[in-house]
């Protein structure tokens, strides 16, 4: 009988040290929206830098066809590939209102994104108003 007790006793001390564990080691998380707050200020950022490298006009006319050789795809790959941001992005741009028929809207597939949107102008022979979108998300 006394080798029960202390098989039970074991039991006992077993159970309340593991309920203890719980107790004090709780196992949740707590869930923010410091992702998506990120991904606003990072997009508005980035159009922020481009505009004051005077580029919008140069990455609004590249000629964006999935090739990574253009100046605007350069800079996003640079500024957001996985290994200087540990995080997968994707982006694209917008552009409406350039001569030229210059106007893009490839969106691709994203899970979250953001996109902000700035104006510019330019003068050629002509004066030309265009709005300059750029959208970062994550994919999937």
């Amino acid at each position: 009988m006394k080798g029960l007790i202390n098989i039970l006793e074991l039991l006992i001390t077993g159970i309340i040290l593991i309920l203890a564990f719980f107790h004090f080691f709780p196992q949740y998380s707590i869930r923010t929206n410091w992702s998506s707050v990120l991904l606003d200020l990072s997009t508005k950022d980035v159009l922020n830098t481009i505009d004051r490298l005077n580029k919008t006009y140069d990455y609004s006319t590249d000629d964006d066809d999935g090739v990574i050789d253009t100046g605007f795809e350069i800079f996003m790959n640079k500024t957001f590939s996985p290994e200087y941001s540990g995080e997968p992005y994707i982006w694209w741009k917008e552009i409406h209102g350039l001569p030229n028929g210059i106007n893009t809207t490839n969106i691709p597939y994203f899970t979250e994104a953001k996109k902000e949107t700035i104006v510019d102008v330019i003068v050629t022979d002509e004066f030309y108003v265009y709005t300059f979108s750029l959208g970062i998300g994550y994919p999937y």
